[in-house]
């Protein structure tokens, strides 16, 4: 028995994400595992089972770039009318990487607080930023 299809809103929506974000099917199907956002958004947080990327490539061969065009152009003129801007996004790593600590000696210390530079210092640590 075969899966049922899911809601074209679903797959719209899913379209919708893939072209705002600039994803490939893989990356898109990645994404709506990962994410609980992309899930909300597409009205998937309660199903049993999430789009794969061939499902997500023949709906889009299914309605053609025609299509797929149309769709985004009367989406846009929608947001357009409510004095909204689409714009595309980019999915950013946001991963900490830890500073380097300046580690003083108490000569420097000294210095510093007489307002003097250390000699033996160099230009990328007395740049103010």
């Amino acid at each position: 028995m075969a899966r049922p299809p899911y809601p074209t809103e679903v797959m719209v929506r899913i379209l919708a994400l893939k072209r705002l974000y600039n994803l490939s099917d893989e990356q898109l199907e990645y994404q709506l595992l990962d994410r609980h956002s992309y899930q909300r958004f597409c009205g998937l947080l309660d199903a049993a089972h999430l789009t794969d990327r061939t499902t997500i490539w023949h709906f889009e061969n299914r309605i053609r770039v025609g299509g797929a065009e149309a769709l985004f152009a009367a989406v846009e003129q929608q947001i357009l009318q409510h004095g909204y801007l689409a714009r595309r996004g980019m999915i950013i790593d946001a991963t900490l990487v830890p500073a380097l600590k300046q580690h003083f000696t108490r000569e420097d210390k000294e210095q510093i607080r007489e307002k003097a530079i250390p000699a033996d210092w160099s230009p990328a640590k007395t740049s103010p930023v």
